[in-house]
């Protein structure tokens, strides 16, 4: 096999290796996932176009100043609660969603009434459930289980990520242990929009119109009755708290917001992910395939670098200005329509491509390198071999036929002089004048071509190109003449 054929096999083989480890490395290692996940999160949560906000799911906030109408901050009065409920039926709510876990007791006479009120609510309503033994006991879950009828019961989890706890996917609900459908599975299916419980959903999260405006409509509890009818009629209204320390979760946004939309209560974790039910909103994903296909694209363009065989400088700049130009092309884009691609794969590949490329084709370049030093520098000038380590395509097999400037030299007597002194003797004389007279040769640019004894044969003009040999080499034999004399 040809060298030029050897050169292309190992560089595709470069390729592909680049591109399967660069893509199992981020599908695979966590440390790189998150990295990943972090630069779409970016993306997702700051760089999404803004879109009007939600006409279908209104936010009913439990905050600071209701609780402050209660002698107790928790649980949620269970009068005031009913209350809501029957208020929200006489405006013409479309749903109601209670996200307040209603697991335990309080005073007797109003849980009767909030119990009644979700029991015979004349629009559908359904409250948080949960079956989890971290979240509620054995005691906990029969009271849960008395106070809410089962079609009343709405999955009030959320599908975290194992590896930071943020909430990324849409908790299905609907498993063996007797959870119901999730609260945004459950508002779909009262909406006539049939879901699938299906795992790890992302959120699509729905973007704000302004930094002002929320995504979704946002009103406090204790305000409803004095509010328009026209505000919740036909709406689907989710009751929850906004307090300062309760039921609230780490989302995307935590990237670029310590506040409320980094830390984001569970009712408008469910209003984002009801909506995107709703409206049929599909999430931003990296899938495999693109992440393959982006990683095969850089492993390519590192392939390209390596074989313009420019050193390990150009590499570095070349390899740096394809990253950049990767990320914000992505970042740029992104808003524009552009999918969402993944980044720090194609980044590591890209990284493996050169440095395989380096291994492989440098090191054959860097052998070659020593070659052409190690055969040319006692018999062609440095600046020769330089150009020569430069451009190694000059030393061609095939014969030329061009002008070319010889000079020959010959010592007079050298037989005689060789009989006459010792072995040891002639050695360090010849030595010593064929060193002077090949610096000078080398100093106007001439290739040695051998030595025959005591005699010398340099060229001009060859191999590499010199408009002006034959000066040169009329000028190398005046200065070998004046050194032969001083030597002598």
């Amino acid at each position: 096999m040809s060298a030029r054929k050897k050169q292309f096999f190992s560089s595709i083989s470069v390729t592909f290796m680049a591109t399967i480890i660069g893509a199992l490395l981020t599908i695979n290692f966590t440390f790189l996932k998150k990295l990943e996940i972090a630069a779409k999160d970016i993306r997702v949560t700051a760089l999404q176009p803004p879109e009007e906000q939600s006409k279908d799911i209104v936010i009913a906030t439990i905050n600071e100043e209701t609780v402050a109408m209660f002698p107790y901050r928790s649980p949620v009065d269970r009068e005031f609660l009913a209350n809501l409920i029957k208020i929200l039926e006489i405006k013409g709510a479309k749903a109601v969603g209670i996200d307040i876990l209603l697991d335990s007791p309080t005073e007797p006479k109003k849980d009767l009434m909030l119990k009644e009120a979700i029991k015979n609510s004349k629009i559908p309503l359904f409250a948080s459930y949960t079956n989890t033994p971290e979240i509620v006991n054995e005691e906990q879950l029969a009271y849960l289980n008395e106070f809410v009828p089962k079609d009343k019961r709405a999955a009030a989890n959320f599908a975290t990520d194992p590896f930071d706890g943020t909430v990324r996917w849409i908790y299905p609900g609907e498993d063996k242990t007797g959870m119901p459908l999730s609260f945004p599975r459950k508002a779909a299916e009262i909406s006539g929009i049939k879901t699938s419980n299906e795992e790890n959903i992302s959120i699509a999260w729905r973007p704000k119109l302004n930094p002002e405006t929320p995504a979704f409509p946002e009103y406090p509890a204790h305000a409803l009755g004095v509010l328009p009818a026209e505000w919740f009629e036909n709406k689907i209204v989710l009751v929850g708290a906004k307090l300062s320390l309760e039921d609230r979760h780490r989302t995307p946004f935590s990237l670029i917001d310590d506040g409320w939309e980094g830390r984001m209560p569970g009712a408008i974790i469910h209003a984002h992910a009801t909506s995107q039910l709703l409206e049929n909103r599909q999430p931003f994903e990296i899938t495999d395939n693109s992440t393959f296909l982006i990683c095969l694209l850089m492993a390519l363009i590192g392939m390209g670098i390596g074989l313009a065989k420019k050193g390990i400088f150009f590499s570095v700049i070349g390899g740096l200005i394809s990253t950049t130009l990767l990320w914000v092309i992505s970042f740029v884009g992104f808003p524009y329509g552009l999918p969402m691609i993944p980044l720090v794969a194609p980044t590591i590949t890209l990284a493996l491509s050169l440095w395989m490329m380096d291994l492989i084709i440098g090191k054959a370049e860097r052998q070659q390198r020593k070659f052409v030093q190690g055969a040319f520098s006692r018999y062609v000038a440095p600046a020769v071999v330089d150009k020569l380590v430069e451009n190694p395509e000059s030393l061609i097999v095939k014969g030329v036929k061009q002008q070319t400037t010889f000079i020959f030299s010959d010592i007079a007597g050298f037989t005689t002089l060789s009989e006459n002194l010792s072995s040891e003797k002639l050695s360090t004389v010849l030595n010593e004048y064929l060193d002077g007279a090949c610096k000078i040769v080398f100093q106007h640019g001439g290739t040695i071509d051998k030595f025959i004894g005591d005699a010398i044969m340099a060229v001009f003009n060859a191999p590499i190109k010199q408009a002006d040999h034959i000066e040169r080499a009329v000028k190398c034999a005046l200065d070998l003449d004046t050194y032969c004399e001083k030597f002598r």
